[in-house]
Parts: structure tokens; C-alpha cells; sequence
């Protein structure tokens, strides 16, 4: 059946081949009903039930050049209104009907299929259907590629030597990506069976699979455990593994399995010994998280130990349950639930569920990783450990895990609140006794040997659940997950099976015999290789130990020493120059590079002598408007340089400095766009008497002395110097006194300082209401009184105003020979008028190397 039905011919179809396609056709058809009498269970074909398709035939275009063909609608309305529009090529659409009928009769032995007349039109180009061939063999594809999306599949699935076969060779239908990914999804999601399909395919899973099946449960609380008789067979150990810490059961869920987000995958693993390697002992499908699902999944578990002791007549004690998790109060109250009501039913059992509560308490152990995770996490915390002090943070909280009795650890606890008031709900979570006896030494309930013999972590069980996803992905229905797990179970025994030696063995699986080889190696070299490694070079990692006799090792290929490295030999000056490391500094956020700049600039500059900066700071008001300035300079100057971290707690600092210009009025909003230094005077001007040592870190001082000839004989001769001395924190050069000092920085500067020289002339200041009152020549000279220790200078941006920036700036001071005053350049801020942004460049405290700094690359870091 291609899906041409053309000429006349009458032929019966059976039934089964009549549902695969509805013997669908290409021709565009309108299809009709026939007479009510018809039925589709009538006994010969002549009474079915009639249905009568009439071909629509095709639309061309009236351009004889033209070569498309349209596919008609099935009614005379939407063909009309086909008919009002113009061909791609503008030309007119024609319509060439056709009177083709096919008529099918159903009945209870299948179809007859009628064709009266033979089309005599061309074939359209716009298919709909695929021939069931063609639909199996875009499944096989699909299938075997599941990973790959609708356009890999069009232009070709990924393969070793390049893109394979493509869904497009099958079927034109298949050109088009939007309607495969349709279809694949279709593939993917299966049937969609709900209801009673479900209960049918999930019937006969378990019926295939009998013995992997051992509990389960639907309702609101749906449960599906899982366990071949080889899971079961490992979780009784004959004797104590002395080897390390892989004793007792490990317990988590696995959040990525399944397709919906809510279920989970439960499994406990134990330890295989003839594997090197944890092993699933059961999994649980879970449609929640509840305790009443994991009890379910414990139960199931304690039934499968006791099963297994009852065959080997080992004596069933509460020391075969004991085991590891985390700390979810749903699993452990699950946990819980399933050991009280395990001992219950069990007929020589004598303890209340109150003493059996107790008594859970002495096999349940938490992981001490995710422990020593939640201290990093809450150390990185800047508003709750200070920055400076995290490391010794991270040193006393882990000092709990082996503190000698509860006493210690109750005083370990208590100061380290003390000192840290902050992390008192979080620690305290920890030190209550449900928590603190499953992770703390001196807290546990569990025997000592015990606590010993078993992992400290959960890490096996989240490696075994990157396996699972590695080997099955990820994301799955219910049915296919199920599927994937009794695949996983069987690679497990097949493992097993060849290592082991003796006898042939045998699995059920979808009612044929399966045989598993003995003796076949299931790996090349040693086994847990990674143990070995760390005990010769310690670490499991060799790339990063490289042995020394390899590097030194010649290639024998027959040449002498030819190359540079040879001949030369190595340099005397040892090693060659490194690139230093990335200073951490603030990353930009919020249009904030102006005052990370002006921060970062300042910070290199007190950098230099951070003693003397912070000892003016020892007596200021913490309240006084500059008082944050220092404390952003001090947590800064604190943070370690190496930690990744450092720039996230930078930016903390940064908002906070940010929020206090804003509440000083300083700046428009915590948004706003400012220069570089604009906010610099402000905190000082705003400062009382207690931050006067600390201003003058930054500003300079001067004073104006006039003075004024008088009358013509000079006997009124009088003079005027300023009350008060101007302070100038930021000095702003100009392209004037560019050309006035010739570019020099340097003779600006030893002008401003200097007294004996050229005053500048100027009117008499003695004017009364607008009328001069003495008529001589006066003067003004001004000079620096007091400098700064940091220097800030403002070019501005104009033409002719480039100056000459020396390294180093040596003045010499006045009266005083030998003894000069040196200013060393730090850094430069420099900005960008097209881009609106600041960035900065500086020199490291040795002067060996000079930073770029930009907010808004390398995250935030200098290089």
C-alpha cells in the first residue's frame, strides 16, 4: 500500500493491516458517510459500513514555468478562497478538479476497498502521511538515537565518522523539523496510556519480571520497590569487611530519574567485595517525599535482610540495619517507622515502640559531608562570619566532630555562638539530639566498632546515582524507568557473575534463559587503581604528580642535541618571569564603576602604608561620616588574595559604602553614574573633630597672603593674609597650566609649595561699596602649608592637556637641603566618554608589575 491507490480495482484488506494506517491515502480527498444501514460487524462486505472519498484533484499555477502544485482543501469554500491568492510567483491559481471516488465497505473480515477511475493529474507535493514502512523504520531511528533532537534527526543523526542517516531520506514528510519533533515526541512519551492501559503494561512488567517486583503500593502514597535475588543476596555479609569504612547500607534518593520532579528514586547499596564497588540492594519508585514513602522503601529493605538471614540461619539482630543517610527528618522519621513496625509483627519481639525508637537511634547515622558543606556555605557568609575570620570558623565548627565527650562539645559549641552570635539557629539546628547523635563522636548512640565499620558520607550513593545516569540518562516515564532499572540490576549480576567461577547461571528475563559467562574479566588491570596512586604519590590524581624521571627522559630518535633547550641549557636566573596572580577586587554592578575605581585606586594606595592609615582612624567617631571608609579599607586590606570569593564579598562591602554616600547626600541615587571622585570630599567635609587626623590623609592646605603698596610714598602699605587655610582634595589640571608649567606635573607641584616666588598682581581688596579705596598696587601669593599623603589629580578632558607624569615626584622642601618630599605614582583612572565607564590601572606594592582593572571582565579581578 504506498499510499496512491490510482486506476480501477477492487481488493479486500483484513483487518489487522486495515488499523495499522486506516488505509490513508496522498490525494487530497473530502471523505463522505454512507447509508445508516451499514454495520461494521455485518457478515459479508456488501452490508458494512460505507465510507466514499473523492479526489479534489490539484491547484497549479497559470505560468507555464511555474512548477508548483497545491494541495486543494476538502471543501468548495476553502478551495475558493485557495483561488483568491497568487502563486509565489505572482502568477494565478487554476484548479483542475477530479471525480475519482474510492469507496471502503467495513466489516467483520476486514475492508473492501473499491477504486473507480484513474487520476489524470500529477501527484502532489505536499504529503501528509507515511506509509507504515516508513513510520517503522523513522521509529528505528528514533530510537536508537534518543539523545539526538528534531534537527539532528533531519540533517542526520550524530555518528563516530560524521552526521548518519537522516529521517529526511525516509519520507518528504519527514523535510519538515517542527512535525518530527512532533512525532518524536509522540515516540518518547509512548502511548500515553492512562487508567486501565497503565494497570495492563505495569501487570505485565511485573509478570516478565516476577522476582524484581517485591513490593508495591498505589494510592496516594505510591511505592514501587525493586530487587533481583542477586540485590538481595548482597545485603548479608558472612563476616565484618576490615578493608575500610564499607560496611552497613547507604541510603539516598536520586532527584533526576524520573520525568516528573516530585518522584524520587530510592536506593540503598551496599558493598561488594568481589566488585571493589557499591552495588544497588533495592530501588523504589516514589511519587513523594514523605515519611510514609520512605517507610515504605525501609520496610521493604529490613524484609529483605531478615529473609536473607533466615536462609543462612544468622540470627536477625538490629546491628544488620545499621547504615548511613542525611539528614532529612522525612527519611530518618521514615527509617524510623519502618524498624518500629518491622519489630512489631515479628513474633519474639518484646520491646515497646517506644524502647524501639530508642534503639533506632543506635543504627542511624548522618553524613559527615553534608556537615562540612553547610560550614563552607555559611562561612562565605560575609554579613554573618566576618571575611577575615572565616578560617577560623571552619577550624572550631569542625573541631566538634571530634570533640572527646559532650562536655567538650558542648563548650566548643557554646563559644563558638558566643563569638559568632549569628550562626545560632543554624548551629543549634545541628546540636539537637536527633541531629547531633548521628554526625557528632561524642553525641552518638551508635556502637563504637559500628560507627567505625560504616562510611562517614553518602558520597558512594551519589556516585552510584552519576552511574545510573550515565548509563540509563536521565528524565524518565514510569514504565521506562522501571525498564532501565531491571537493566541496571541485570549489568550488575552480569558483573558478578564474571567474577566468580564454579558454575553457569541463569536469569528469567522476558521468558528466555539468559546465560551470564563465568570467569570473563569485567576490567583491565587492577581494581580501585585510585587507592594505590594516593598511597605512592598522595593523591589520585597522576597528571598532577608528574614523575620527575619522566621529564627528564630524552626521546632516543636518532639525532643529537639540536634544540635551544639542549644546547643553551637552563637560564641562571632560574625561573622565567610567571604572569602574576588576579587581584580580586569589585565587580561591576549597577552602573557602580565610578566608585569601584575611585575604592580600588584608594585601596592601592593605603596598601602602601596600611599601619599609618589605619592608626589615624584609632580615635574617629564610629558614627563620623569617614569612619565607613575605613572600614571598607580594613576588611579589604583582611580578605585573603587567593579566594575565589574574594569579589563577591567585595561587592557586599562596595553596596553597603554605596547606601552611606546615598544617606549622605552625596549622590543621586544607589544607581546613579558619578565621577570618579566626586564623593571623596563630601564624606570629609562632613566629618567632626574627631576624623582630623584622618582627613588630612588626603587633602592639602594653603594660604593666600596679599599685600598692597599703598599711597604713591608707600606709608599706608598694608597686607591681608586668609583666616583660614582652603582644603583641596582633588586638584584639577587644566590645558592653561599645561602650557604654563610646559607639561611638567613636576614644576606644578614645586610651584604650589613654594613661597619665595613671582606673586601675582591684582587690585587693592579695600573697596567700600563698590568704590576703591586705596589706589596701590597689591599682590597675592598662595602656597601649599600642608600636603597630603595621597596625592588625587583630575586632568581634564580637553585639548593640549596631556601632562608628564614621572614615575616618582621628588620636592625638595624649603630651607631644608638633602631632604625632599617623594610622591610615587600608584595608579591611574581612566575614562571612557563613548563607553561612559571608568576602569584603572596600578602598580603592585613592589612596583614589579602593573594591573588593569575593569569591573566588568574577569569577574571583577585585576590581571
Amino acid at each position: 500500500w504506498d499510499l496512491w491507490p490510482d486506476g480501477e480495482f477492487e481488493v479486500d484488506f483484513w483487518a489487522k493491516f486495515e488499523n495499522a494506517k486506516q488505509l490513508q491515502v496522498h490525494w487530497s480527498c473530502r471523505v463522505t458517510g454512507g447509508d445508516r444501514r451499514g454495520e461494521d460487524m455485518a457478515g459479508n462486505w456488501e452490508a458494512g459500513k460505507r465510507i466514499t472519498r473523492t479526489c479534489q484533484g490539484i491547484i497549479t499555477c497559470d505560468v507555464d514555468t511555474c512548477s508548483i502544485i497545491l494541495r486543494p482543501q476538502t471543501t468548495a469554500q476553502g478551495i475558493s478562497g485557495q483561488l483568491l491568492r497568487r502563486c509565489r510567483c505572482n502568477g494565478r491559481l487554476i484548479h483542475y478538479p477530479c471525480e475519482v471516488k474510492s469507496t471502503l465497505h467495513k466489516w467483520s473480515g476486514g475492508v473492501h476497498y473499491s477504486n473507480l477511475g484513474k487520476h489524470q493529474h500529477a501527484r502532489l507535493t505536499h504529503i501528509l502521511h507515511v506509509t507504515p514502512r516508513e513510520q517503522a523504520r523513522f521509529e528505528e531511528i528514533v530510537t536508537a538515537h534518543p539523545k539526538t533532537r528534531a534537527l539532528g534527526l533531519v540533517v542526520g543523526v550524530p555518528g563516530i565518522h560524521g552526521p548518519g542517516a537522516s529521517v529526511a531520506d525516509i519520507s518528504p514528510v519527514y523535510l519538515n523539523a517542527d512535525r518530527v519533533r512532533k512525532e518524536r515526541d509522540k515516540i518518547k512519551k509512548g502511548d500515553g496510556q492512562g487508567g486501565d492501559g497503565f494497570i495492563a503494561e505495569f501487570a505485565a512488567f511485573a509478570e516478565t519480571h516476577a522476582d524484581f517486583v517485591v513490593f508495591s503500593q498505589l494510592g496516594a502514597v505510591t511505592v514501587i520497590c525493586m530487587q533481583t535475588p542477586f540485590m538481595a543476596s548482597q545485603l548479608l555479609k558472612t563476616e565484618l569487611i576490615t578493608s575500610g569504612p564499607v560496611n552497613g547500607l547507604v541510603s539516598d534518593a536520586a532527584h533526576g530519574w524520573w520525568l516528573i520532579r516530585t518522584s524520587l528514586l530510592i536506593i540503598t547499596s551496599v558493598y561488594c567485595v568481589s566488585l571493589y564497588c557499591w552495588v544497588p540492594a533495592i530501588f523504589s519508585y516514589s511519587n513523594g517525599a514523605t515519611a510514609a514513602h520512605y517507610e515504605c522503601h525501609f520496610y521493604a529493605l529490613l524484609e529483605s535482610i531478615a529473609h536473607q538471614a533466615e536462609l543462612r540461619k544468622v540470627e536477625v539482630t538490629d546491628e544488620l540495619f545499621a547504615g548511613i543517610a542525611d539528614f532529612s527528618e522525612a527519611e530518618r522519621a521514615g527509617f524510623c517507622a519502618a524498624f518500629i513496625r518491622f519489630w512489631t509483627v515479628r513474633p519474639n519481639n518484646t520491646r515497646t515502640p517506644t524502647q524501639l525508637a530508642e534503639d533506632f537511634q543506635a543504627i542511624y547515622r548522618g553524613c559527615t559531608q553534608h556537615f562540612r558543606a553547610g560550614v563552607t556555605r555559611v562561612k562565605k557568609i560575609s554579613g554573618v562570619i566576618p571575611p577575615g575570620q572565616a578560617d577560623a570558623f571552619e577550624f572550631r565548627v569542625l573541631a566538634l566532630l571530634t570533640a572527646a565527650d559532650s562536655e567538650q562539645f558542648q563548650a566548643r559549641a557554646h563559644a563558638v555562638i558566643r563569638d559568632f552570635p549569628k550562626t545560632e539557629s543554624w548551629l543549634g539546628w545541628w546540636m539537637r539530639k536527633s541531629h547531633a547523635m548521628m554526625l557528632f563522636a561524642s553525641e552518638r548512640k551508635m556502637d563504637p566498632e559500628i560507627w567505625d565499620s560504616i562510611p562517614d558520607s553518602t558520597n558512594a550513593e551519589e556516585a552510584l546515582h552519576w552511574k545510573l545516569y550515565c548509563a540509563a540518562g536521565r528524565n524518565h516515564g514510569l514504565m521506562e524507568g522501571l525498564h532501565s532499572l531491571f537493566a541496571v540490576a541485570e549489568y550488575y549480576q552480569r558483573l558478578y557473575s564474571g567474577t566468580i567461577g564454579g558454575c553457569l547461571l541463569f536469569a528469567r528475563r522476558t521468558h528466555a534463559d539468559i546465560l551470564f559467562l563465568v570467569g570473563v574479566p569485567i576490567r583491565h588491570g587492577q581494581a580501585e587503581p585510585w587507592k594505590v596512586i594516593a598511597q605512592r604519590i598522595g593523591r589520585t590524581k597522576p597528571g598532577r604528580a608528574p614523575d620527575a624521571a619522566n621529564s627528564r627522559r630524552k626521546k632516543n630518535d636518532g639525532r643529537p642535541p639540536d634544540t635551544s633547550a639542549e644546547l643553551l641549557g637552563k637560564s641562571k636566573s632560574g625561573k622565567g618571569a610567571s604572569r602574576p596572580a588576579p587581584h580580586p577586587s569589585y565587580p561591576w554592578s549597577r552602573n557602580s564603576c565610578w566608585i569601584d575605581s575611585g575604592l580600588d585606586l584608594i585601596f592601592n594606595a593605603v596598601t602602601r602604608d596600611f599601619p599609618d592609615f589605619s592608626s589615624r582612624f584609632d580615635d574617629i567617631n564610629p558614627d563620623c561620616s569617614l569612619a565607613p571608609l575605613h572600614k571598607v579599607m580594613q576588611l579589604r586590606h583582611r580578605l585573603p588574595g587567593s579566594t575565589s570569593d574574594v569579589s563577591t564579598m567585595l561587592s557586599v562591602q562596595r553596596d553597603s559604602f554605596r547606601d552611606h554616600l546615598k544617606a549622605c547626600r552625596l549622590i543621586r541615587s544607589t544607581n546613579s553614574f558619578e565621577s570618579i571622585m566626586v564623593w571623596l570630599p563630601g564624606i570629609a567635609r562632613k566629618g567632626d573633630g574627631s576624623s582630623r587626623l584622618a582627613e588630612s590623609y588626603f587633602y592639602s592646605k594653603s594660604v593666600s597672603i596679599r599685600t598692597c603698596t599703598g599711597t604713591e610714598d608707600g606709608i599706608a602699605k598694608h597686607a591681608q593674609i586668609s583666616s583660614k587655610a582652603s582644603k583641596r582634595y582633588v586638584h584639577v589640571l587644566n590645558a592653561s597650566e599645561c602650557q604654563k608649567f610646559k607639561h611638567s606635573i613636576k614644576q606644578w607641584l614645586r610651584t604650589k609649595i613654594l613661597v619665595n616666588k613671582t606673586p601675582e598682581a591684582m587690585e587693592c581688596w579695600k573697596v567700600h561699596e563698590g568704590n576703591q579705596c586705596c589706589p596701590g598696587a597689591a599682590h597675592r601669593v598662595s602656597f601649599m602649608v600642608e600636603l597630603p599623603i595621597i596625592l588625587i589629580l583630575e586632568v581634564n578632558d580637553e585639548q593640549d592637556n596631556d601632562w608628564d607624569f614621572p614615575p616618582s615626584l621628588k620636592i625638595p622642601c624649603n630651607n631644608i637641603s638633602d631632604t625632599a618630599i617623594t610622591y610615587d605614582i600608584v595608579g591611574r583612572g581612566l575614562y571612557s566618554r563613548t563607553k561612559e565607564h571608568y576602569i584603572t590601572r596600578y602598580c603592585d606594592p613592589g612596583n614589579s608589575a602593573v594591573f588593569t582593572y575593569d569591573g566588568q571582565k574577569n569577574g571583577g579581578s585585576s590581571i
